[in-house]
């Protein structure tokens, strides 16, 4: 977990109007969360053979393969609109839709956050998208401040992936 000092500068933000937005401490971030099923201090990890795990790999990456090909709609990068694009097509369970991207990491230039900053600031009525996906805000009247951009893309791609 983060000291104190970092958690009270890193406000924990919701779309939910009854709760304020403010600074917590990490005891009080327990106390929200509830506390770990498991404990982190003694965390091992079981023994497995690297053939193991390329195997599992290669056996999904190949079961995507075949599920993917044949499909209704091909969507040519994982930026913002072809991730809006995929969102809206993947509602329709009679769509099968399959994103490609040339980078390692789908979501565009939002990694590095809208003109280089790490918040996600997003225009009203976006803030239904957001509620939608499941993504917490700050309200500022005719906006809505997202406290990172990568919380808004991993959220989205959550969705994206539920839906398929």
């Amino acid at each position: 977990m983060a000291s104190s000092s970092t958690a009270a500068s890193n406000p924990i933000v919701t779309a939910n109007p009854s709760l304020k937005t403010s600074s917590i401490s990490d005891q009080e971030t327990l106390k929200l969360i509830g506390h770990p099923k498991y404990d982190l201090n003694n965390l091992k990890f079981n023994p497995i053979r690297e053939s193991e795990v390329s195997r599992e790999m290669t056996r999904r990456y190949m079961n995507d393969m075949i599920d993917h090909a044949e499909t209704d709609v091909v969507i040519i990068g994982a930026g913002s609109a072809g991730l809006s694009c995929a969102w809206e097509l993947s509602k329709n369970p009679n769509i099968q839709v399959t994103v490609i991207e040339q980078s390692v990491s789908p979501g565009g230039g939002a990694w590095l956050g809208g003109q280089l900053f790490s918040a996600m600031i997003v225009r009203k009525p976006g803030h239904h998208f957001l509620t939608e996906v499941g993504v917490p805000f700050d309200d500022c009247q005719k906006l809505c401040g997202c406290k990172t951009c990568s919380l808004v893309y991993l959220n989205y791609f959550k969705q994206i992936i539920d839906a398929s």
